[in-house]
């Protein structure tokens, strides 16, 4: 029998839980008024933690989820710049002081 590792699924679910929470922002901004970019940005590091951490077990051990893991890195990574592309034009305008 196989043996699931956790770690990757957790890469690949807060990676597109960060694409997700920046797509959503918008809404959610216009609903609740002024909703935080953290929890997009968190959850972007959370899933380049856990893939890092689960691409050097896999690379060491030589163990087989290495596309889960890296698909996690790719969008955890996507969820990032898009989060920082996002966040950068509201500390541009608080810097400028518009």
């Amino acid at each position: 029998m196989r043996e699931f590792h956790f770690k990757p699924m957790f890469s690949l679910l807060f990676g597109i839980l960060s694409i997700i929470y920046i797509l959503v922002y918008p809404l959610l901004g216009l609903y609740f008024g002024m909703v935080s970019l953290f929890p997009g940005f968190i959850f972007g590091l959370m899933g380049f933690y856990f893939s890092r951490m689960c691409i050097k077990k896999i690379v060491i051990f030589n163990q087989k989820d290495q596309r889960l893991a890296s698909s996690g890195k790719i969008c955890s990574l996507i969820g990032l710049g898009i989060n920082f592309f996002y966040f950068l034009p509201i500390v541009w305008f608080a810097i400028a002081g518009f």
